[in-house]
């Protein structure tokens, strides 16, 4: 197990390197696209839903088979 003073070492290195934001941007924009892609792609399927009856017709049923599953946190 490291000590703190090298952990923080380490830290600081590569925050004066410029590694740490770069790394740190990559994983910040990494997470906001899944997070739109997994909030909002459904978001914007289930007003498309609301809006057309067609739409609605095919993909009602698919919906309605997953309401009675659990949801295991």
């Amino acid at each position: 197990m490291p000590t703190l003073s090298s952990v923080i070492g380490a830290w600081i290195g590569l925050l004066d390197g410029g590694e740490l934001l770069y790394h740190a941007g990559a994983s910040l924009m990494r997470g906001g696209s899944a997070d739109l892609v997994g909030r909002h792609r459904p978001a914007r399927f289930g007003v498309l839903m609301a809006w057309s009856k067609p739409i609605r017709t095919v993909f009602n049923p698919i919906v309605e088979i997953f309401y009675p599953m659990p949801n295991r946190r």
